[in-house]
């Protein structure tokens, strides 16, 4: 017998929207970005091609379109 994970009823949809983040997920958001610009710092003083490390990175989701 498996017992399954069942969300509440009451989950927060469109949490990845700008304008519907709870404030919780918008400071996620804010240190998250900041991190990420001073990791990418780090690997552009590492990299010796030229290319800098946020040509490679994606800030945001990528949503297939409805089929």
């Amino acid at each position: 017998w498996t017992v399954h994970y069942t969300a509440p009823w009451h989950q927060q949809e469109n949490v990845f929207l700008p304008t519907t983040r709870p404030p919780c997920v918008e400071d996620l958001h804010r240190q998250a970005k900041l991190n990420l610009k001073s990791v990418l710092r780090e690997c552009d003083k590492l990299r010796r091609d030229g290319y800098r490390s946020s040509q490679y990175y994606s800030r945001g989701p990528t949503f297939a379109a409805n089929a």
